[in-house]
């Protein structure tokens, strides 16, 4: 089923909420859909959460669907890596599964100090 593009909105402004429960119960499962609603909108640039999810801070502080999603898949590489590095096999999208990849090896991030930046 899906939400009528009309009332999509208003449906989806507080689904991160739903990630916050759902994160007690399948921290793998809450990881997974929250990247799957990230790349499936327009919540935020395709490029911005590649960078984001490679350790560079795009989204200081901003809450909702980006923070439980990286919150969840922080978690998920923490207590099951070896799940995550599976699915992440899976994807077909070599840009998000390279982000990805990165973000299983750094759950705790690295610091500032440690990103090659190039703008």
């Amino acid at each position: 089923m899906r939400i009528p593009e009309k009332i999509r909105p208003e449906a989806t402004a507080n689904w991160s909420r739903l990630l916050e429960v759902w994160g007690d119960i399948d921290i793998g499962e809450t990881a997974r859909y929250g990247v799957n609603f990230l790349l499936r909108t327009d919540y935020a640039p395709r490029a911005r959460l590649i960078r984001f999810f490679s350790g560079h801070d795009e989204y200081p502080d901003e809450g909702g669907m980006i923070d439980r999603t990286f919150c969840a898949l922080r978690t998920w590489a923490i207590v099951d890596p070896k799940n995550m590095k599976a699915w992440i096999a899976t994807l077909n999208d070599p840009e998000i599964a390279k982000a990805l990849a990165w973000l299983l090896a750094h759950p705790r991030g690295t610091g500032p100090a440690d990103h090659d930046v190039k703008r």
